[in-house]
């Protein structure tokens, strides 16, 4: 009864990151379902952070801290939060308010509650050093999408994460919408989660598919997937790049036709002790 009571404390002490100890390992939880979003912008079944738009701000929670940048109305890059529920098929209306939907309707803890959603990195663009990235230099301006752990001097191993796919994307792999392409035989959709140490190193990723039709297969994920992380070790930041087989070529340059959005939750880390 004492130890419940102690890790209750503890709990509330973090706000919406949880600890847990579990013999030689003290995990550090982000548990994005107490994120106050009652003040956020009203859409259809939820709402999305009142910040979304605003640059210079960021989400932050205990020992995370989320990219997150606005150059114009209606645009972001990097992490938002979000409770939205409504994962219907908006077509080819695209519209910013249709951004923030997870297709699972909800977090890992159950649908309704709040969860991250990013505009990210694909592979074909948006990143200041080019690919492959392990073994260079990480800095926070070279890519969109990262999480910053912990402060410096500060030694935490990376554990798990749960990923997700919006219904934005979803349904522009199934059906195509206008500017994606349906996908078929061959494509795919897939995210790398890279680890930084604490000398600024890029690590090799982690790689996950939220679509895959090579070999016959016609699967794209509509729930939360957790990923095992831990092969990044210890980590000072992590940071996501997505890739997809529809691409185009503009002016020389490749661009990723499908909407380059996931979303995330319940990102584990273990303090080094």
């Amino acid at each position: 009864m004492k130890k419940i009571y102690l890790l209750l404390l503890a709990t509330l002490a973090l706000g919406f990151t949880a600890c847990s100890d579990d013999d030689d390992h003290h995990y550090v939880d982000l548990d994005m379902s107490t994120f106050n979003l009652s003040d956020g912008v009203a859409v259809t079944d939820g709402k999305y952070w009142k910040n979304t738009y605003i640059d210079g701000t960021n989400i932050t929670s205990g020992i995370f801290a989320f990219s997150h940048s606005s150059a114009f109305a209606n645009y972001f890059e990097g992490f938002t939060a979000s409770n939205v529920a409504n994962n219907s098929d908006h077509g080819s209306d695209w519209y910013p308010d249709n951004q923030f939907a997870a297709m699972p309707k909800g977090a890992v803890a159950g649908e309704g509650k709040p969860y991250l959603v990013s505009y990210g990195e694909g592979l074909t663009f948006g990143a200041a050093i080019s690919a492959p990235y392990a073994g260079k230099t990480f800095s926070e301006s070279s890519f969109s999408s990262w999480v910053k752990v912990g402060a410096a001097g500060d030694r935490y191993k990376a554990h798990r994460v749960s990923i997700a796919n919006t219904s934005l994307t979803y349904y522009a792999i199934k059906n195509g919408n206008g500017t994606a392409n349906a996908f078929d035989n061959g494509d795919y959709y897939r995210i790398s989660i890279y680890g930084v140490d604490a000398d600024m190193k890029i690590t090799a990723p982690v790689t996950v598919y939220l679509a895959d039709y090579r070999d016959g297969k016609t699967a794209i994920l509509d729930k939360w997937q957790k990923v095992n992380i831990s092969s990044l070790g210890e980590v000072r930041y992590i940071f996501f790049i997505l890739e997809s087989s529809d691409n185009s070529t503009v002016g020389g340059s490749t661009y990723m036709n499908t909407p380059a959005y996931f979303c995330l939750d319940r990102l584990v880390v273990d303090k080094v002790k």
